[in-house]
């Protein structure tokens, strides 16, 4: 399926500067009430329901340096924040160190910080891939690959997989267990069809026709995995 896409979807800057911020008072003030706001509730019930379930419903299990910005336009940095792909939520830890949950319709995109710049990993909140893949909740968080001259996207996924407790099954696996599958991509460009991607080398070079050539030089000089939407960024982010 294929959706027509703005100009203005593409160019959505995550990447760049944050847009201009409030002053440390009006942000601290913002963010206790994004924690007051946070259902704690959802974060113990998590933790109380899942106890002795193997996995974690977080894309990293430790807590990251990273930020955020919101809806309001207000930017919050040099927090510990964990993204929880199961169950689409970004959580935080408040100046009391307690976890809250950044409330769905406050979040714009956040930022989880690598050791260098090139290696942060961006996020945003997409709210028109629904639109493309029914498959694909509204307002979805989605990893954003590279953004330019086009937009890649990566949509990751978590899923409960239930134990079988009838049958030969359940004596390998008697318990809940929370997995990763694999990653969807989004391609987006100005004025033309949004369309998902396959994770191929074929897919890629058929999609990208003007760095066709800097792309199948890099893919043969290194090896990517591309099943993998970090090392997609990382290819991608030599074409810059």
């Amino acid at each position: 399926m294929k959706l027509l896409v703005t100009a203005c979807l593409v160019v959505s800057g995550i990447t760049g500067a944050f847009a201009q911020d409030k002053n440390t008072a009006d942000k601290q003030q913002i963010l206790d009430q994004v924690a007051e706001e946070s259902i704690m509730g959802s974060v113990q019930t998590f933790d109380n329901r899942y106890e002795g379930v193997k996995g974690n419903p977080f894309l990293y299990e430790d807590w990251q340096k990273g930020s955020f910005e919101l809806t309001d336009g207000s930017t919050h940095e040099n927090l510990l924040l964990r993204f929880d792909v199961l169950s689409d939520e970004l959580h935080f830890q408040n100046r009391m160190k307690v976890a809250s949950v950044v409330p769905q319709d406050r979040l714009k995109k956040f930022i989880l910080k690598g050791e260098k710049s090139e290696n942060d990993f961006h996020f945003m909140r997409a709210k028109y891939l629904e639109s493309l893949d029914s498959e694909v909740k509204p307002n979805k968080i989605v990893q954003v690959l590279h953004e330019n001259d086009f937009q890649m996207v990566a949509v990751r996924y978590k899923v409960v997989k239930k134990a079988d407790y009838e049958g030969g099954y359940s004596r390998n696996k008697p318990y809940d267990e929370i997995t990763e599958v694999a990653p969807k991509y989004y391609l987006l460009k100005p004025g033309q069809e949004a369309e998902k991607i396959k994770p191929k080398k074929k897919a890629l070079l058929k999609a990208l026709p003007d760095h066709a050539d800097t792309l199948e030089a890099l893919l043969e000089s290194e090896q990517y995995d591309l099943a993998n939407p970090n090392e997609v960024a990382r290819l991608l982010n030599q074409l810059n």
